[in-house]
C-alpha cells in the first residue's frame, strides 16, 4: 500500500519489520519493496534486496531485472548519458548475473540493446550483442541487429569494421540477412565512400536474388564513384512508378499540413472570440456594478439608505451602515422583506 503512495520510508520500515519477524517476504513482496526503491533512486537498496533474493535462492523476474540494470546505467556520476554509466549497468549485470540473482532472458538482452542504440553508446552495443551471439538459447530477432546497425551507421570512424561484426554474428546465428540490412550497410558505404564494400554487397544482392528497394535506389542514386555498376539501378518503369508514389505521398502530406493549418486557425479564431466574449462580459458586469441596478447597496434611480446609495437620479455610491439586500423584481412583487 505504501509502494502506491510512493511513501519510500514506510516501505522501508514496514520492509524491514517483515524480515525481522517469523514471516518471510515472498517473490511478489520483494519485486514491490525493488520497484519503490527503484522509482525513489535507491538503487543500492534495491541492490540488497535483489542480493537477500539471491541468498534464498529467488530470482529476480526478466522485467524487473532489465528495470534494474537499467536503473544502474541512469544512476551513473553522468546521469546516463556516458558509456561509465552504462559500464555500471553492465558490472551490475556481471555481479548479479553471477549470482543467479536474475533472470537473463531475450527480452531483457534486447531491452539492453535499445537502450544503447537510443543514447549511441556503440561501445555498450557490442557488448550486449556479444551477449546475444555467445548464448546457444537466446536468438534475436533481425530487427535488433537491424537497430544496432543503424546506431553504428551514427557512430565512431571505424563503423564498418563494427558492422561486419554484427554481421559475422547474423550469420553465425542463422539470421537472414535481407535488403533491409544492405541497405543500412549500403549507406554505411556511401558514408564513408568505401566503393569496395558497397561492390561486396551489391555482389551478395545479386547471389542470394535479393530485390532492391526504393531505399536501395535513393541511397546509391547520386553516388558518382559508383554509377559504373547498374545492378543498384531499377527498371526505369519502376523509377517512374516509385516517383508517382512520391509525387503522390508528397501531396497527400501538404493536404494534411494544409488542414492540421486550417483547422489550427479555426481552433484559435473560436478561442479569440470565446476570450473577446468572456472580456465583453466581464466588461458588462463591471459597468452594471457601478451603475445601479438591482445590486446590493443599490436602489434603482433613488440614494440608498444612510449616507449613499446607487447612483440612480440622486445619491453617490452606498456607504451607509445599513445597506439594502438585493431583491429580486419577483421578490418586490411578492412583498417579501429581508431584514438588513
Amino acid at each position: 500500500g505504501y509502494a502506491a503512495t510512493k511513501n519510500i520510508d514506510k516501505v522501508h520500515y514496514w520492509f524491514t519489520e517483515l524480515q525481522g519477524s517469523q514471516w518471510k517476504p515472498d517473490q511478489q513482496t520483494y519485486e514491490v519493496v525493488i520497484q519503490a526503491y527503484l522509482e525513489a533512486r535507491r538503487f543500492h537498496d534495491a541492490r540488497n534486496v535483489v542480493l537477500q533474493m539471491a541468498d534464498r535462492r529467488m530470482r529476480l523476474s526478466s522485467k524487473m531485472s532489465l528495470k534494474l540494470v537499467k536503473h544502474a546505467y541512469y544512476h551513473g556520476n553522468g546521469g546516463g548519458e556516458t558509456d561509465e554509466d552504462m559500464n555500471l549497468a553492465i558490472e551490475t549485470y556481471k555481479e548479479l548475473n553471477k549470482r543467479r540473482a536474475i533472470t537473463v532472458d531475450l527480452d531483457m538482452i534486447e531491452g539492453m540493446v535499445s537502450s544503447c542504440v537510443k543514447e549511441g553508446l556503440v561501445q555498450a552495443l557490442n557488448y550486449w550483442l556479444g551477449e546475444l551471439d555467445k548464448s546457444r538459447t537466446l536468438k534475436a530477432s533481425v530487427r535488433t541487429y537491424l537497430k544496432a546497425l543503424q546506431a553504428i551507421a551514427n557512430g565512431p570512424a571505424d563503423a564498418m569494421e563494427r558492422a561486419e561484426k554484427v554481421i559475422s554474428m547474423m550469420k553465425r546465428n542463422n539470421v537472414p540477412i535481407r535488403i533491409e540490412t544492405v541497405n543500412q550497410l549500403l549507406k554505411l558505404c556511401r558514408k564513408e565512400q568505401d566503393v569496395e564494400s558497397a561492390t561486396k554487397w551489391l555482389d551478395y544482392v545479386q547471389q542470394n536474388n535479393l530485390t532492391i528497394d526504393r531505399t536501395t535506389y535513393s541511397t546509391m542514386a547520386g553516388w558518382t564513384e559508383m554509377l559504373h555498376d547498374p545492378r543498384w539501378m531499377p527498371p526505369s518503369d519502376k523509377v517512374q512508378q516509385w516517383e508517382k508514389e512520391n509525387k503522390l505521398h508528397r501531396e497527400a502530406l501538404n493536404t494534411k499540413r494544409a488542414k492540421d493549418r486550417r483547422e489550427r486557425g479555426e481552433e484559435n479564431d473560436k478561442k479569440r472570440d470565446h476570450d473577446q466574449k468572456d472580456q465583453e462580459e466581464k466588461n458588462e458586469t463591471k459597468k452594471d456594478n457601478t451603475a445601479g441596478g438591482w445590486q446590493a447597496g443599490r436602489v434603482p434611480g433613488r440614494g440608498g439608505v444612510g449616507r449613499g446609495g446607487g447612483s440612480g437620479r440622486g445619491g453617490s455610491a452606498a456607504r451607509g451602515r445599513f445597506q439594502p439586500v438585493r431583491r429580486s423584481p419577483k421578490d418586490v412583487a411578492s412583498g417579501v422583506c429581508y431584514a438588513v
